[in-house]
């Protein structure tokens, strides 16, 4: 075998050299660079795992947070349609109660109102009848003074007519 390598220009000794080199150039790449290779290929693929896991997980809770936002959306529709009911129910009864006091108020502005012409209508009835009763006392005076007999005559006769209407 010695001769076939001879014969093909191969030295076996430069062979055995180069292979015993190769043998420790592999061992030491594989403590070397192989070794923290593959570790930290296979960190890496399990923090890619973690990562597909995460995002799923993330997605998770990110359509759990969309429910609880909808339900929470729903809740707050629901309340703030309670408190608008409430609302136009108090401003009902509080409408209800202004108006109440307004028609009492103007109930008693009208009565008052109402009072104070019939007092002031009364008060110049009186003022009337008492300016009339002076003029006519004066308008008697000046007649008595000027005519005096035609008065008692006329008097006389009202009183008889009277009297007669009253006897019958």
């Amino acid at each position: 075998m010695t001769e076939v390598f001879e014969k093909l220009g191969v030295n076996w000794k430069l062979l055995l050299a180069q292979a015993v080199n190769f043998g420790l150039l592999v061992l030491v790449l594989r403590f070397t660079v192989y070794q923290p290779l593959l570790t930290m290929l296979a960190d890496r693929k399990r923090k890619i795992e973690q990562g597909f896991k995460d995002a799923e997980e993330a997605g998770q809770r990110l359509r759990e947070a969309d429910e609880v936002k909808k339900i929470k959306l729903r809740e707050a529709e629901a309340e703030s349609l309670l408190i608008l009911k409430t609302t136009e129910e108090k401003s009902k009864v509080l409408e209800a109660g202004l108006l109440e006091a307004a028609h009492r108020k103007e109930s008693d502005i009208l009565t008052r109102a109402q009072e104070r012409g019939e007092r002031l209508v009364g008060e110049e009835t009186e003022k009337f009848y008492a300016e009339a009763a002076d003029i006519v006392r004066r308008a008697i005076s000046k007649v008595i003074e000027s005519k005096r007999e035609i008065i008692d005559d006329h008097l006389i006769k009202e009183t008889v007519k009277k009297l007669k209407e009253s006897s019958l």
